[in-house]
């Protein structure tokens, strides 16, 4: 799966999350993307030192971890 996919779908996934109505969830300001907000888009990490093969890696871990609690949660439930 490409990074550029999995850098969509955490975005898209934090997004969804916005309508759950969690207070302090997303922070603001609403024009920019959540994952510029929760700040780990890739300029976040840059200005940190972090470079692009390892937020690569963040990005791939967050997509297998976020999809293996959800399938564990389903099948507990």
């Amino acid at each position: 799966m490409g990074v550029k996919v999995l850098e969509t779908w955490i975005n898209d996934t934090l997004t969804d999350a916005e309508h759950l109505d969690i207070p302090g969830l997303i922070l603001k300001p609403e024009h920019k993307n959540p994952i510029s907000r929760y700040g780990i888009d890739r300029i976040s990490f840059q200005l940190l030192g972090i470079p692009n093969d390892l937020a690569d890696r963040v990005y791939r871990a967050l997509f297998v971890y976020s999809v293996g609690f959800y399938e564990l949660l389903r099948k507990v439930l």
